[in-house]
C-alpha cells in the first residue's frame, strides 16, 4: 500500500530575515513565517493526515503546530528532520563565508551535493537520517498520510538523493520556499517525488530564502 508524506518547510524565520545560515542553531519564526504557516494550514486542512511530526528546532516545530491545528492532533518532535548541521558556517552570512571558505562557496553554487562543511554534516548523512525514519513511518502508517516539518537544505538533500543521478538532481532542484509543501510517496519499498515545493497557495507571501 502507498504511504503519502507531506514535507513542509518551516515559515520564514528571524535568521532568514538576517540572511544567515542557521542550520541546527535555533531561530524562531518571524511574523511573516506565522502568516505563511497559517496559509499552509488552510491548504492542508481538508487532507486526511494521520500524524504530524517535525524537527525539534522551533521554526519547524511551530510551523507544524499551526498546520496541525485544524486536525486537532499533536505534533511530535523528531531530531531526524532537523536542518543540516552547517558546522563553522552556522550563524554567518554569505559575504563572510565567501571570504573565509571560497572553495566551499563555489561548490555550494555549482555542485551543492559535494559541499563538505567544516565541522558539519554531509548531504548523504542528512539523506540517510531522514530516509531511515521515513521508512519506519511508511510501515507504521502504511496506506495513510504523514505530515513532517523540516528545513530547506534537509528537504533538498532528501529529494535530490532519491534520484539515480543524485549530484545532478540536487543541483537542478531549486529551493523549496518557506512553508511550501513537498509530496513524497512510498510504495513497494521505494520513495517517489510527486511534487516539490508547492507554494502557489501562499500568494504574495511566498518567499524563497537560501539561508536555512
Amino acid at each position: 500500500m502507498k504511504t503519502t508524506f507531506y514535507l513542509v518547510r518551516h515559515g520564514k524565520s528571524e535568521a532568514n530575515g538576517q540572511g544567515k545560515f542557521c542550520g541546527q542553531t535555533d531561530s524562531p519564526l518571524s511574523d511573516q513565517g506565522r502568516k505563511q504557516a497559517a496559509l499552509t494550514a488552510d491548504y492542508l486542512a481538508d487532507r486526511p493526515i494521520e500524524a504530524f511530526y517535525a524537527s525539534d528546532l522551533s521554526r519547524a516545530f511551530e510551523t507544524v503546530q499551526i498546520v496541525a491545528k485544524p486536525h486537532h492532533k499533536p505534533v511530535i518532535p523528531d531530531v531526524a528532520f532537523r536542518e543540516m548541521n552547517f558546522g563553522s558556517w552556522e550563524g554567518r552570512n554569505w559575504d563572510t563565508l565567501q571570504s573565509l571558505y571560497p572553495k566551499e562557496c563555489l561548490l555550494w553554487q555549482e555542485q551543492i551535493a559535494r559541499v563538505d562543511f567544516p565541522g558539519g554534516e554531509t548531504v548523504t548523512a542528512v539523506f540517510e537520517r531522514m530516509k531511515n525514519r521515513m521508512e519506519q513511518f511508511a510501515q507504521q502508517y502504511e496506506g495513510k498520510t504523514v505530515c513532517i516539518g523540516s528545513h530547506g537544505m534537509a528537504i533538498r538533500c532528501f529529494c535530490g538523493l532519491l534520484a539515480d543521478d543524485p549530484v545532478g538532481e540536487m543541483q537542478r532542484l531549486s529551493w523549496a520556499g518557506n512553508a511550501t509543501v513537498t509530496t513524497v510517496l512510498y510504495e513497494d519499498g521505494r520513495f517517489t517525488l510527486k511534487q516539490y515545493g508547492e507554494g502557489a497557495f501562499l500568494g504574495n507571501l511566498f518567499s524563497t530564502i537560501t539561508s536555512k
